[in-house]
């Protein structure tokens, strides 16, 4: 969700800057910012899941969960996030595109 990226670059902004007059937004605005970036419960470190923890995450067995990142597969879905190289043979996803994807899952219906 675009939300949910907009929260985490302006949570890095506000970490690295220790203030909020840098955000370039009306005192209220920073108000609001702050009470949705404490709710939402993001964090300024991104978490990388292995393919166990996403499996557990989605529901989804590693054949399929291959298959989803598979354009040649007929149970390919463009929306499924791509996974990141780690070493010569690690990958790993980041939990805030797993958390995204099955949220966009839950509010936009099953299709894919």
């Amino acid at each position: 969700m675009r939300a949910l990226r907009s929260i985490f670059f302006y949570r890095q902004r506000l970490l690295r800057f220790g203030r909020f007059v840098d955000l370039q937004f009306p005192p209220s605005s920073l108000v609001r910012l702050r009470r949705l970036i404490v709710s939402s419960g993001v964090t300024a470190h991104p978490r990388i899941l292995r393919l166990k923890q996403v499996q557990e995450r989605v529901g989804l067995g590693r054949s399929t969960i291959y298959d989803r990142i598979n354009p040649k597969s007929p149970r390919y879905d463009s929306s499924f996030p791509k996974p990141i190289k780690l070493g010569v043979s690690a990958v790993g996803w980041i939990e805030a595109n797993i958390t995204t994807w099955i949220e966009s899952r839950m509010f936009g219906g099953c299709s894919g």
